[in-house]
C-alpha cells in the first residue's frame, strides 16, 4: 500500500526472534499459560497446545477425522525438510511415529506441535519497474485478503471454521485465481489441526474433507499439491512471531527455481497463509512468477 501510494519505492520486511535460547521453559510456560482470556480461559490453565487440541477433538466429533489423518500433516512436512539442508528436524518420520510420540494435550502429541527455534527472515518489495532491474527474478504480488474472528478462542462460534475462509476468498478475488490454479501451498502448521482446516477453509477440499486430502499424499513429494516445501514450522523451524515469514521466502525460493534438491517443476503460482491468535486472525497472499 505504501508502495502503490507513492511513500516509498522499496520496503525491507524482517522479523527474527530466539525462542529456544532465549527463553526457558518455565518462562514458556508462563508465556503460553498468559494468552487465554484472563477470565473464561486462564483460570482453568490451559496452555496454547491445549487450545489446539480443543479444535482438533471438535473436528474428530463433527466430521469423524482420525488422529492418524492429523499425523499425516507432520509426515508430509517432514518428507520435505527430509530434502532441506538447513531444517531443524530432517529424519523422516511415519503415522506411527506421530501417535506414538509422547502425549502433550489430548488428542495430539509431541510431533502434532511446531518446533521451538531461533530464526529470521527477510524480505525486499519493490516497484514492478525496479524489480526487473535487480540481481534476482522477480516474484509479484498478484491478490491479498485479511480475516479476523474473535480474539480469544472462547468467543469463537465454530472451532471448525475460521476466518481463513475470508482471507482466501479475497485474495483469490484479487488475483483472479481459484484454488485449482494454485500451484504451492506455504500454511501456518503450528499445530497439524490448524493446517488441516486451513486446508479447508481456503478451497483445497470441502470441509470436514480436510483428514482424507492429507492421508491421499497428495500434498507429499510427488504429490500435485506440494505443501510446505521447506518442512514449514513442524520440521523446518518456528521461532516464535517470525514462523510465517520462512513460508514466504520458500514460495519465492521455489518460484525462482533455486531450490536445490526439493525444486518442484513449473512453479508459477503460490499461496501463502499466517495466522494470529488461536485461530482468530488471518492473512492469505498469492504470488505470482514473473517471465
Amino acid at each position: 500500500a505504501a508502495i502503490q501510494a507513492g511513500m516509498a519505492d522499496t520496503i525491507v520486511v524482517a522479523m527474527a526472534d530466539s525462542l529456544r535460547s532465549f527463553m526457558s521453559r518455565e518462562q514458556a510456560m508462563v508465556v503460553q499459560s498468559s494468552s487465554g482470556h484472563p477470565h473464561y480461559e486462564q483460570p482453568y490453565g490451559p496452555t496454547v497446545p491445549a487450545y489446539y487440541a480443543l479444535i482438533a477433538r471438535a473436528h474428530m466429533d463433527q466430521f469423524g477425522t482420525t488422529e492418524a489423518q492429523f499425523a499425516e500433516a507432520a509426515v508430509s512436512c517432514r518428507a520435505w525438510a527430509n530434502q532441506h539442508p538447513k531444517a531443524q528436524k530432517r529424519d523422516p518420520i511415519s503415522v506411527e511415529d506421530v501417535m506414538n510420540s509422547r502425549a502433550i494435550a489430548d488428542p495430539l502429541k509431541v510431533l502434532d506441535c511446531s518446533l521451538v527455534s531461533d530464526g529470521g527472515a527477510a524480505v525486499v518489495i519493490t516497484r514492478k519497474d525496479r524489480a526487473k532491474d535487480g540481481p534476482h527474478k522477480p516474484v509479484t504480488l498478484l491478490g491479498y485478503g485479511e480475516g479476523h474472528a474473535y480474539e480469544h478462542i472462547s468467543q469463537a462460534k465454530d472451532l471448525t471454521t475460521s476466518a481463513a475462509a475470508q482471507s482466501g476468498r479475497a485474495a483469490y478475488a484479487e488475483a483472479g485465481l481459484t484454488p485449482d490454479d494454485i500451484d504451492l501451498l506455504q500454511l501456518y502448521d503450528c499445530f497439524t489441526p490448524a493446517l488441516l482446516i486451513q486446508i479447508e477453509d481456503l478451497g483445497f477440499c470441502g470441509k470436514g474433507e480436510g483428514g482424507a486430502w492429507l492421508a491421499s499424499g497428495i500434498s507429499k513429494p510427488g504429490g500435485s499439491k506440494p505443501m510446505n516445501t521447506h518442512g514449514g514450522m513442524l520440521s523446518y523451524c518456528h521461532p516464535g512471531n517470525p514462523g510465517a515469514m520462512f513460508g514466504l521466502t520458500e514460495a519465492m525460493t521455489q518460484m525462482r527455481g533455486n531450490a536445490c534438491e526439493r525444486q518442484l517443476p513449473n512453479m508459477r503460482t503460490a499461496l501463502c497463509h499466517a495466522q494470529g491468535g488461536i485461530m482468530s486472525s488471518h492473512a492469505t497472499i498469492i504470488l505470482g512468477a514473473e517471465d
